[in-house]
């Protein structure tokens, strides 16, 4: 019976210094980014990609620009892209009930060619505002 009490101890000691190791991470981050396990253990895909974001220029900002046009469907889920002239942009941000594949809209913002995404098309155009056309 002792040796069972101090098996007991023993895993649970261990057991509490494995979780206290994990102390340090974020809950839910996962190095690859794809997927979050639950409390119960289990593992869930993340949700849908969205094209990335990057924090808005101040207003009147050098290099701002208005397009008018027809958004389209990126060939990845979740990119939303628009022919100017004979140029295409990929459009980042802007309220997703307006920026819709489809929708003729008016767009306010700047061309953000920094900007690495995984929707590999067109040239990052952050969206500061968005309306109907």
């Amino acid at each position: 019976m002792r040796t069972r009490l101090l098996v007991v101890l023993l895993n649970a000691l261990l057991t509490g210094g494995l979780v206290a190791g994990c102390a340090g991470s974020t809950p839910g981050a996962s190095p690859g980014g794809g997927a979050t396990a639950s409390p119960g253990g289990s593992v869930s895909p993340s949700s849908s990609p969205t094209p990335p974001s990057t924090p808005p220029p101040s207003p009147g900002a050098a290099g701002e620009m208005t397009l008018t046009g027809t958004v389209e469907p990126g060939v990845e889920a979740g990119c939303m892209l628009m022919r100017s002239g004979d140029k295409l942009y990929l459009l980042v941000g802007g309220d997703r009930a307006v920026v819709k594949a489809g929708a003729r809209v008016t767009v306010r913002g700047m061309p953000s060619p920094q900007l690495v995404s995984y929707c590999q098309q067109g040239e990052p155009f952050q969206v500061l505002e968005a309306h109907p056309a």
